[in-house]
């Protein structure tokens, strides 16, 4: 879990005073008189399916403000846009952000609670959780209100930092929007099914290395699929054999680079299958020819190789 707002205010420089009279310049939303669901019912599946429609409305106004600060902060240190011009809008993007998660809060509370074993308490824990992805935004429009402009490289640097910042507290929030929901068993599934819009945002966050990891994990996949309805005597059997040892190589090579445990946990299985591939395919080419040793790792790498596809089918799911 992130820090509490003050630990992060103070880290800023902002007081909680300070918060207070910001939040009035801003004008933002009143508070929610209620902090919890709405006393309507639902079936698991569609709560799920309204949940995952107002996340998915969420990610896409997160991915934007996102873009949008990445080029405002590249534009600043190339000198592209004043200071003074750069902190109005990453004020304003910051405090759109913040709208859009309160729209989400509400928008959830409106969904009511799904008919499951402690529902209620699921689904007020759950807006707990995206109330907190709010603070995350509203402290870095607040940080960057409090931050002065009349120095350009001064300014510049405490964007930065601000924003990565705001990263880190995003980030301990959850990675993930709909974790603690994937816990549930009546609602796995329904996740699954409904949030594919989250399931392409968690797969997008990967650093390159990791992305590298999967594209040859694929690249092995599709190798193997050529591969096995070819009898031992063809021709075209060689060139894919010797394609699987040099990808083999090639990925683990780039599983030095990748940071698997720091991949939200839903988006961590293909890894962990490629790697055990990995090592699978390392001891049966150490295997003596023809024993019961090779023949059976030879069965694991078979089951391997369909675990890696499958895994890669339901990536982040």
């Amino acid at each position: 879990m992130r820090p509490p707002v003050s630990a992060m205010l103070k880290r800023c420089g902002v007081t909680l005073v300070t918060v207070a009279i910001a939040e009035m310049t801003w004008m933002s939303p009143a508070p929610a008189l209620t902090t919890g669901p709405s006393g309507k019912s639902q079936t698991p599946d569609r709560w799920t399916r309204l949940v995952c429609r107002d996340v998915s409305t969420w990610l896409k106004a997160r991915g934007e403000a996102e873009t949008t600060t990445a080029e405002i902060l590249g534009s600043l240190s190339t000198g592209g846009v004043t200071a003074k011009s750069a902190k109005a809008r990453l004020v304003r993007e910051n405090d759109q952000a913040a709208r859009a998660t309160d729209e989400l809060v509400d928008n959830v509370k409106a969904a009511g609670t799904p008919t499951v074993s402690g529902g209620r308490q699921l689904a007020r824990a759950y807006i707990r959780t995206l109330t907190q992805y709010g603070d995350a935004y509203e402290l870095a429009r607040t940080a960057f209100t409090k931050t002065g402009s009349a120095d350009s490289r001064q300014f510049a640097a405490k964007a930065s930092e601000i924003n990565g910042a705001l990263a880190g507290d995003l980030a301990a929030v959850g990675l993930d929007p709909v974790e603690e929901l994937r816990a549930v068993p009546e609602i796995a599934a329904a996740i699954t099914a409904s949030c594919g819009d989250v399931a392409s945002y968690l797969g997008a966050r990967f650093e390159p290395p990791c992305q590298s990891v999967l594209s040859t994990a694929r690249h092995l996949a599709d190798v193997d699929s050529q591969e096995g309805p070819l009898p031992e005597d063809s021709t075209q059997l060689q060139p894919l054999v010797d394609e699987e040892f040099r990808s083999f190589g090639q990925l683990q090579n780039e599983f030095g680079g990748c940071n698997v445990a720091g991949a939200p946990a839903p988006c961590r299985k293909p890894f962990e299958t490629a790697r055990h591939l990995s090592e699978v395919w390392n001891q049966f080419q150490a295997s003596v020819v023809d024993s019961p040793q090779e023949q059976a790792l030879y069965d694991e790498l078979t089951r391997t190789y369909d675990a890696l596809r499958n895994d890669l089918g339901a990536m982040c799911r």
